[in-house]
């Protein structure tokens, strides 16, 4: 019989991919409190730089916590977009963008959704266990 009280070692890929989530999280938070980093892009490109970076900020936490529902995910980083573009607030002194959160929540969803999807199966680091079981 299973001893239920013992938790499983996490693999070390989860661990990998927990550790760039929580880097990830204090890059986004500095990055809103910083005035110099709204001049990291062109304007031509912010739109398409809050949804890219917002895809790959999901996709890591997803990979970092598979066992929680992707839609918990989707709505911790949709509530991380609302709190990112009120921090820049303060950060870069402008209005809050509304416009810019609900990308950055679009943005998070399709890479949330993507990483779970069967596209996501394999992936550079070898089958996920549910594969290598089967």
């Amino acid at each position: 019989m299973p001893d239920l009280a013992r938790s499983r070692p996490r693999p070390a890929i989860g661990r990998a991919a927990l550790a760039c989530a929580l880097l990830f999280t204090s890059v986004m938070a500095w990055a809103a409190a910083d005035f110099k980093a709204s001049y990291l892009f062109s304007p031509r490109l912010h739109g398409i730089v809050h949804l890219g970076v917002f895809a790959l900020f999901a996709a890591v936490w997803a990979r970092a916590l598979p066992r929680l529902g992707v839609m918990w995910i989707i709505g911790a980083m949709f509530a991380f977009g609302f709190a990112h573009e009120g921090w820049q607030i303060v950060g870069h002194r402008h209005p809050f963008e509304l416009g810019d959160a609900l990308v950055d929540g679009i943005g998070a969803a399709f890479g949330a959704l993507l990483m779970r999807s069967p596209l996501a199966r394999i992936t550079v680091f070898g089958p996920r266990r549910s594969q290598a079981a089967s």
